[in-house]
C-alpha cells in the first residue's frame, strides 16, 4: 500500500485510460495533485485537461474523478487524438460547480 499526500487546499485527481470508449479496457490509470495555487487562480477545465493528456502522452479516451475540498467531486470524461483534446462531459456533485475551475464548461 502507498499514500499520496496531497497539499492542503489542492484537488487530487485520478484517471483511467482506454484506447477504445465503446470497448473499455483501461489501460493506464493514473493519480495527481491540481495544486491549490491553480484553484486559486480558477483554472480554465479545458486548460486542466490538456496539461493532463499532455502528461498522459498519448491518444485514447480518459475517466476523471476530481476530487476537492469537502466533498465536492467533479467528473470528467474526455477524449484525445492527434494530440488535441476534448471535453466531452463534465458533471458535480452539487448545484453549481465547485471553486477552483473556470471556462465554458462551468455553469
Amino acid at each position: 500500500m502507498r499514500i499520496i499526500e496531497v497539499s492542503p487546499g489542492s484537488a487530487a485527481w485520478r484517471v483511467e485510460i482506454s484506447d477504445s470508449e465503446r470497448r473499455w479496457k483501461t489501460v493506464r490509470t493514473l493519480i495527481g495533485e491540481l495544486p491549490a495555487s491553480d484553484l486559486d487562480r480558477c483554472i480554465d477545465a479545458e486548460d486542466f485537461i490538456a496539461e493532463v493528456w499532455k502528461i498522459i502522452g498519448r491518444d485514447g479516451f480518459m475517466g476523471m474523478t476530481l476530487s476537492l475540498a469537502g466533498t465536492d467531486v467533479v467528473w470528467i470524461s474526455s477524449e484525445c487524438h492527434g494530440g488535441v483534446s476534448e471535453i466531452n462531459d463534465l458533471t458535480y456533485n452539487s448545484d453549481t460547480c465547485p471553486a477552483g475551475l473556470g471556462g465554458g464548461w462551468i455553469v
